[in-house]
Order: C-alpha cells, then structure tokens, then sequence
C-alpha cells in the first residue's frame, strides 16, 4: 500500500510541476521548486525537472538560469492552446 501512495505522490508532484511551468511566464529551476516543490530539496527539483526533459514533457533553454518550457507532446496531452491557461 505504501508503494501506491508513493506513487500517486510523485504523479501530483509531476502535475503541478507542469502546471507551474504553463502558470509561470518566467520558469526556472529555482522558481519551479519554490512553487511546486517547497518541501522537497533543490536538487529533488533539479531531478524531476531533469526526468521529465530526458521524457519528452519540457525542454529547457539557456543557462544560469534555464527556463524551463512545455514541449508539444505536453501540451497536447492538457490540450494546452496558449502557453497560460
């Protein structure tokens, strides 16, 4: 039992990851975290940023700070028309 509720966890955290990064105009690793991930620690963030870049949901773009964006693949699943719904 405490394995699925573990998994639902992460699932939540991915949603609201996601949803930070199409709420956020300016989305950073750093910002993501804060909003989406309080409790857990910056490099819990960094790997789940990481994780979901290496599958195809966001890409990141630049350097100190990267931002962070949704690709197609995400906002086709959420039928995302605009970058803020």
């Amino acid at each position: 039992m405490g394995t699925e509720i573990s998994n639902i966890a992460v699932f939540e955290r991915i949603l609201l990851i996601l949803h930070v990064i199409n709420k956020t105009p300016i989305a950073t690793i750093e910002e993501v975290g804060l909003q989406a991930l309080p409790e857990l620690s910056s490099r819990s963030a960094q790997r789940y940023i990481k994780n979901l870049e290496q599958a195809g949901y966001i890409k990141t773009v630049g350097n100190m700070p990267k931002r962070i964006f949704l690709t197609e693949k995400t906002k086709a699943i959420f039928r995302v028309e605009n970058e803020i719904i």
